[in-house]
């Protein structure tokens, strides 16, 4: 019986040892399954392993061991087994969360680096803000050209120099026009525009109504060439009961050139320093 015993503990021991390197074998595989969040199949090899124990504690008690030393061993590696897999399953989940973590935050780091409109619009809103908190301080000048045109520019600046400047300007009496650039780094990173063109449309002499044609420009910029143009059309009549609200109007991506903003802004640079009135630009 010794004999018997030995042998089957020895076939135990080899099943035990062939189950070990199955799971050392499929450890890289484990670590490809948990990096596409595949849970990996670790329990088929406990399995195999409990039906070896379970055969061994059979053998014994077929040749009469004593049924409480059985049934101690059994319950002894059947808790190291299912503390084991508990660890593993922990380990796992940790290393799961860990990696999932990871993916994340770099997925929302490289979608805010390869959106530059994103930043733009951050930058737009700070800017923003600090003009209707009046946190910047402002200059300005105003020129009339023999009347054609006229206009007024301030410029908003802190310490760091000119963040903002706005220029308003009319002529040929039905057109009136204003630019607001957003600057960084010395360099507008967006500009707004609005043209307005005014007629009238119907009435009476005595009471004429008159209607507003207006057209809206976003320009969001990039080391001066634009990477967005946003441009909107919408009119409003003097008589109309209900006000147009222009936010709800959705804009249109078209093509546009800077050539020519690009210009009428270094043209108002040149004044940052200008006070009281002059003639022309």
């Amino acid at each position: 019986m010794q004999r018997n015993t030995k042998h089957y503990s020895n076939r135990l021991r080899k099943g035990l040892q062939k189950v070990k390197n199955i799971r050392d074998i499929n450890k890289s595989d484990i670590e490809i399954k948990e990096s596409s969040g595949e849970i990996p199949e670790l329990f088929l090899y406990d399995f195999i392993l409990i039906i070896h124990a379970f055969n061994f504690f059979v053998f014994l008690s077929a040749t009469k061991v004593s049924i409480m030393k059985t049934l101690f061993l059994a319950a002894g590696l059947l808790l190291i087994v299912s503390c084991k897999n508990e660890k593993e399953k922990t380990s796992y989940k940790e290393s799961v969360s860990r990696d999932s973590l990871v993916i994340k935050k770099d997925s929302m780091q490289s979608s805010t680096e390869e959106d530059p409109i994103a930043e733009i619009k951050k930058e737009y809103a700070v800017l923003q803000a600090q003009l209707e908190t009046k946190k910047l301080s402002s200059s300005k000048f105003n020129y009339d050209c023999n009347d054609e045109p006229s206009g007024e520019v301030t410029f908003y600046s802190d310490k760091d120099g000119i963040k903002v400047i706005e220029h308003f300007y009319a002529e040929h009496s039905h057109f009136s026009g204003s630019e607001k650039y957003f600057i960084k780094d010395g360099k507008p990173f967006f500009i707004f525009r609005q043209d307005t063109v005014w007629s009238f449309d119907g009435g009476t002499p005595e009471k004429p109504v008159t209607k507003d044609d207006i057209t809206e420009t976003r320009i969001y910029l990039q080391n001066n060439q634009p990477l967005k143009c946003l441009e909107k059309k919408y009119s409003i009549k003097s008589d109309q009961k209900e006000k147009t609200a222009p936010d709800t109007i959705p804009g249109k991506e078209i093509q546009c050139s800077v050539d020519e903003i690009l210009k009428s802004y270094q043209s108002l640079l040149k004044h940052k320093d200008q006070k009281g009135s002059i003639q022309c630009l």
